[in-house]
């Protein structure tokens, strides 16, 4: 039925749905750029492409998504446990402190743990 391209230029295949699903994943996608945060949350499940995903939870994160800040934390930390790389660490502790500050309690106790394991 349609492609739709992100912010970041990358293409998602919507070919495989109908018109009124591409009808509603482009109104998602306008609402979550426009700031509402449920929107990004929705779109999220729509995508099968990794890239588009972690692009939307990381708009998610900074729109004020506590839940989406906690995902992108966790991915960072399961990096930062197999790599001990300080940037990886750096980073679970950046979106854990935003989750936390985004009124995500499990955000804030993965940064007490990271802080508290490293």
């Amino acid at each position: 039925m349609g492609v739709l391209y992100m912010r970041s230029g990358v293409a998602e295949d919507y070919s495989d749905v109908s018109a009124a699903q591409l009808e509603t994943v482009r109104s998602l996608r306008d609402t979550c750029e426009k700031g509402l945060v449920v929107s990004c949350e929705l779109l999220i499940r729509t995508t099968h492409n990794h890239s588009v995903m972690l692009e939307l939870q990381h708009d998610a994160c900074l729109k004020g998504s506590g839940i989406m800040c906690r995902f992108i934390a966790l991915m960072r930390y399961n990096d930062f446990s197999k790599s001990k790389d300080v940037e990886d660490f750096d980073q679970t502790i950046k979106y854990a402190e935003m989750g936390c500050e985004n009124n995500d309690l499990y955000s804030c106790h993965l940064m007490e743990h990271a802080t508290l394991s490293d």
